[in-house]
């Protein structure tokens, strides 16, 4: 905020190749599903400042065994949806 970051963190492990139609992120506002049914009248709950940019820092990259692990777990999904196709 005001060029300064304010938060960061790091995801162990995503979802290597399904998402929800809702799956994803926004910027100003919040689209997906409230928390408690009691503030479904008051979405999206929009952000009512100014957003001058927003950077996503992905880095670093993967290491060739966290590439080897992404592919296995792509791998077991994909057998996973065929058995329960």
């Amino acid at each position: 905020m005001n060029d300064e970051p304010v938060g960061n963190g790091t995801t162990e492990q995503t979802v290597p190749m399904k998402f929800s139609g809702y799956g994803g992120m926004d910027t100003g506002c919040d689209t997906g599903r409230v928390v408690d049914l009691h503030y479904d009248d008051r979405k999206p709950f929009p952000f009512t400042g100014t957003i001058n940019r927003v950077v996503l820092d992905v880095k670093p990259h993967l290491t060739q065994d966290d590439e080897a692990g992404v592919e296995q777990t792509r791998r077991h999904g994909a057998t996973v949806n065929g058995v329960s196709a």
